[in-house]
């Protein structure tokens, strides 16, 4: 009589155990996808709403490699940020704002034409209770789409769309002004090895690099008047980049990565 009453409970809780394992683990409201589009003649809007809790917006912006984004957000609730994501990265942020400064605005250089991702959220702990936000997303691209800008004194390259600055021509067959490899370090106690990068400029020692990584994957960083600033940063990555002049060299360390980079390729020349 044991055995039977305790195979009959086993019957009766399985199919709770299925329910069980089939609901998801953390319940989140699902992204909300919307296009954003610019009146004929103009090359920006302003987008302004609400969001609560956990929900998360995606806005699509479509553009070409070559052309400028910028994305600037004000809200009346300091734990709503915005991320920017290229076409087809959907776990590594180019920007992430709650991780860079200054916080909530970028622009960059788009390397990869196509539908260009902001992500507009509340912060773990603002969206966990409940808060809401009131935000006033600014978004603009700029740049002539589909071929190089050409000033005086430039040989463009057949490789894509990029603004061209006197004298620094695009290498053929890509939307780089130069390319070739750098020292990199990927791991605290790693060999320094060969990275191969790709650097767009924008003159007087501002641009976007472009290093791959020998086993695979690209990280970005971006360059103001000499500087580094910052990096397509992930929620996963350890936080903001450090770095160090050495002579005509900035040694850029993100976490355990460490990438040295010649001013020649910053400034080119």
């Amino acid at each position: 009589m044991r055995r039977f009453m305790f195979a009959l409970g086993l019957a009766l809780l399985s199919p709770l155990a299925i329910v069980a394992s089939s609901a998801p683990a953390n319940a989140q409201e699902s992204i909300k996808v919307e296009r954003v589009t610019f009146r004929p003649g103009t090359t920006g809007t302003v987008i302004t709403r609400t969001i609560r809790g956990r929900e998360i917006v995606d806005y699509l912006v479509n553009a070409r490699a070559g052309q400028r984004i910028s994305v600037s957000m004000t809200a009346n609730n300091k734990a709503a940020y915005f991320n920017v994501n290229s076409p087809g990265e959907a776990d590594t942020a180019w920007y992430v704002g709650s991780m860079s400064s200054p916080e909530n605005s970028f622009s960059g250089t788009i390397m990869r034409s196509g539908n260009q991702r902001i992500r507009v959220y509340l912060y773990r702990n603002a969206a966990r209770r409940g808060e809401r936000a009131q935000i006033r997303l600014n978004v603009s691209v700029t740049g002539q789409a589909g071929s190089a800008t050409q000033l005086p004194g430039t040989v463009p390259g057949p490789g894509g769309t990029a603004t061209q600055l006197p004298g620094d021509a695009l290498v053929p067959g890509t939307n780089y002004h130069a390319t070739g490899s750098i020292s990199c370090v990927l791991g605290n106690s790693g060999p320094s090895r060969d990275c191969r990068f790709g650097i767009v400029r924008r003159g007087g020692g501002s641009g976007d690099l472009t290093v791959t990584r020998p086993g695979g994957g690209t990280r970005m960083i971006t360059f103001e008047r000499g500087t580094p600033v910052r990096y397509d940063q992930s929620q996963a990555d350890p936080g903001p980049l450090h770095w160090t002049k050495r002579n005509d060299e900035t040694v850029v360390r993100i976490g355990a990565e460490h990438y040295t980079i010649p001013d020649g390729i910053i400034f080119g020349g």
